[in-house]
């Protein structure tokens, strides 16, 4: 699947009257980024509900960018793949629209870096995969929230509770069926059978190998008035280093009707 389809010359009506062509990009790519695209907060929520009709999304409301630099860096991290829990009833954020309308920082600061986990799932040997497909586990976060966690967890040691998710790590995507892993490569794996911890632990191992190594990650170079559309039910993804009020990100969660 190629990454970071480019678009150029569309600006929030013309995206709209194309939703339907747009919508079949995303399917194909994963990541769509509109360049200059120009759009205003209203004309986001517009772009976004056309979209959501044609790739079968729902929609929320505009949010300004919240992420935490940990020493300069935004770690790698999937949106909340553990919820709905008891705490968190929603459902994971699975669709991304973004727009950049200020940006004053270098075009190698606050770069947007991607890496889709289907890929990953798809290059697991045959066990891991196995391993990940069929075993319910859980996932565990030490931190507040799950881009504070500098250092990796691995295996979770502690008993689950009724306000985890158990689930397999990987499931299918809700519209195409394909199958992708479903976890922040920061959290832990927290197991019902201890006695799989050494697959846990090689699975973890495989993870944080493959999310370092730049031949998996795709970075895309903000300018001011672009537009990106993002398959996080697919994607990781990460901020380079960026000066402190150097960049406005607003952005639009969506998330596919199954």
């Amino acid at each position: 699947m190629t990454k970071g389809f480019t678009l150029e010359g569309y600006d929030a009506k013309g995206i709209i009257r194309n939703a339907d062509r747009v919508a079949k990009y995303f399917a194909e790519h994963s990541i769509l980024c509109f360049k200059d695209a120009g759009l205003s907060e209203t004309e986001l929520l517009d772009v976004m509900a056309a979209l959501g009709q044609a790739a079968n999304f729902l929609v929320g409301t505009i949010y300004k960018e919240t992420h935490k630099q940990v020493d300069g860096r935004v770690v790698w991290h999937t949106e909340n793949p553990h919820w709905p829990t008891k705490e968190y009833p929603d459902p994971p954020q699975t669709v991304g629209g973004w727009s950049m309308p200020h940006k004053t920082c270098l075009k190698s600061e606050g770069r947007g870096g991607f890496i889709d986990f289907a890929d990953m799932y798809d290059a697991l040997p045959p066990l891991l995969k196995y391993f990940a497909a069929t075993e319910p586990v859980f996932l565990a976060t030490a931190g507040e929230s799950e881009w504070l966690e500098e250092e990796p967890l691995e295996v979770c040691l502690r008993e689950a509770t009724e306000d985890d998710n158990i689930k397999p790590l990987a499931l299918p995507h809700p519209v195409t069926g394909r199958m992708t892993l479903r976890l922040s490569p920061n959290f832990g794996i927290g197991l019902l059978d201890q006695s799989l911890q050494h697959l846990a632990m090689r699975l973890k191992r495989f993870i944080n190998e493959y999310v370092e190594d730049p031949a998996n990650q795709f970075w895309w170079d903000w300018e001011e008035g672009d537009f990106v559309l993002v398959d996080l039910h697919y994607m990781c993804h990460t901020v380079s280093p960026f000066p402190k009020g150097s960049r406005t990100m607003v952005g639009v969660f969506g998330w596919y009707q199954n």
